[in-house]
C-alpha cells in the first residue's frame, strides 16, 4: 500500500494534540501510518471523523453521510386519482344554553 497521511485539525476550544491508539497527532501536521494494511479498521473511523483529513487511503466501507438521508419511496406509487378524505370525526355543534326563570 502507498504512503498514507492523517491531519489532526482541531475544533476551536479543543487540545491541539490528540493521542490514538499509540500515534500523537498534532493540529494541523500530517503524520504518516505505519502499517496502514494492519490498521484498516482504525483508518476506516479516521476517515469518517470531521477532525482528521486522511490522504492515500481508500476506505472500503461505506463513507458516513452528515444530516438527514435522502427520501426514498419503500412502495410503488399510487397509479390514478387519490380518493377522497372521509371525515371520521363528527362534530356536534354546542346547544345554546337554556334560561332558567326565577320565581
Amino acid at each position: 500500500m502507498s504512503k498514507v497521511t492523517v491531519t489532526y485539525n482541531a475544533p476551536k476550544g479543543d487540545e491541539k494534540v490528540v493521542e490514538m491508539r499509540g500515534v500523537t497527532f498534532f493540529d494541523g501536521q500530517a503524520v504518516e501510518i505505519e502499517d496502514p494494511d494492519e490498521q484498516k479498521e482504525f483508518l476506516d473511523k479516521m476517515v469518517g471523523n470531521p477532525h482528521f483529513d486522511v490522504d492515500g487511503y481508500e476506505s472500503e466501507a461505506a463513507p458516513r453521510r452528515r444530516g438527514r438521508p435522502p427520501k426514498t419511496l419503500e412502495h410503488e406509487p399510487r397509479v390514478g386519482p387519490r380518493p377522497e378524505p372521509v371525515n371520521q370525526l363528527r362534530v356536534q355543534e354546542p346547544e345554546a344554553p337554556k334560561s332558567r326563570k326565577d320565581k
